[in-house]
């Protein structure tokens, strides 16, 4: 529904735009899903494979130290009653103290991961924009919109300098 109206407002606005800047009927409009190029290109794929094979070691250890940790905790409860007091809290203060260390680990995987997601989408969405300008001007496009906006507009189309000639009087 969003995309349908939003697509509804584009065409009004560019059959408002031809209107007052007297286009002829020969105005070229493209619409750029970027959404599903970043979720459905081969290259948005591959990145996503290199990112998940990059840090599956990481989130392997991650996880055997949990399932450790959680071997232990058990261990320990089940142990703790016949625990001297002493060596009860020295335990139970080193399961805290290894509960906090793969804490700080996952967190730090967590941070990691994103910042590449985002480093890798940053490259796709830059390289995506660089295509859809040659596009645009190797086919003669006039207007390119996508669903956060206008990525390119051609010249005969755009009214700014007229505009701003108009500001200034």
């Amino acid at each position: 529904m969003k995309i349908r109206t939003l697509l509804l407002t584009t065409l009004l606005t560019a059959s408002t735009l031809a209107t007052a800047t007297d286009v002829d009927a020969d105005t070229k409009i493209g619409f750029v899903n970027v959404n599903r190029i970043m979720r459905d290109s081969g290259m948005a794929v591959k990145l996503s494979k290199k990112l998940e094979k990059d840090f599956a070691p990481r989130e392997a250890e991650i996880k055997k130290a949990i399932v450790d940790f959680k071997n232990r905790q058990a261990e320990f409860e089940k142990n703790a009653l016949t625990l001297p007091e002493s060596e009860r809290n020295k335990r139970q203060q080193d399961l805290l103290a290894e509960q906090r260390e793969i804490e700080r680990k996952r967190r730090d995987f967590q941070e990691s991961l994103h910042q590449a997601r985002n480093d890798a989408a940053g490259q796709l969405q830059e390289k995506a924009r660089k295509i859809v300008l040659e596009v645009a001007e190797k086919e003669h496009f006039d207007l390119v919109i996508e669903e956060n906006g206008v990525i390119y507009v051609s010249n005969k189309i755009d009214i700014t300098d007229r505009v701003m000639k108009l500001l200034e009087k």
